[in-house]
């Protein structure tokens, strides 16, 4: 799998200069990963976000989710009062989250693709609703950026 990433996925990855991209969704278990274009995480890690409309994203977010058994008020964890998310969670108490793969609290090097994994998913439902929470935290890269 590994290879297939490095040599066939990644390459075409930045040649069509996708801002995201899944893997690992057809796994015997849930995990999975996200790959993320650097030059879209250097754009958000250099955004600041507000307070104001990181509250009313992370109210947004909570709705998103709170139809289904998950119950967290703030899914998103931000890089200090950045745009850029390093974990996104459905279920914190239970382990269920996607996050960045070796941060450990240092900045992310931008000269290599962004790669997510996820933790502890047990159902196509878990997978499905971080996919979305993450492919909304990209759509409204635009509206939550600020000045």
């Amino acid at each position: 799998m590994l290879k297939y990433l490095n040599e066939i996925c990644i390459p075409n990855f930045m040649e069509r200069k996708l801002v995201w991209m899944p893997y690992g969704l057809y796994q015997p278990t849930h995990d999975f990963g996200i790959l993320l274009n650097p030059g879209f995480a250097k754009e958000t890690y250099r955004s600041k976000l507000p307070e104001e409309k990181r509250t009313k994203f992370q109210k947004l977010a909570s709705e998103l989710i709170k139809g289904e058994k998950y119950h967290e008020l703030n899914p998103f964890i931000f890089h200090e009062d950045s745009y850029f998310v390093r974990q996104i969670n459905i279920d914190a108490g239970n382990g269920k989250w996607l996050a960045v793969d070796g941060l450990y609290g240092r900045k992310p090097d931008f000269r290599h693709i962004i790669s997510y994994s996820s933790h502890n998913l047990d159902t196509i439902f878990d997978q499905s609703y971080l996919t979305r929470l993450f492919d909304m935290w990209v759509e409204h890269a635009e509206i939550l950026k600020g000045p």
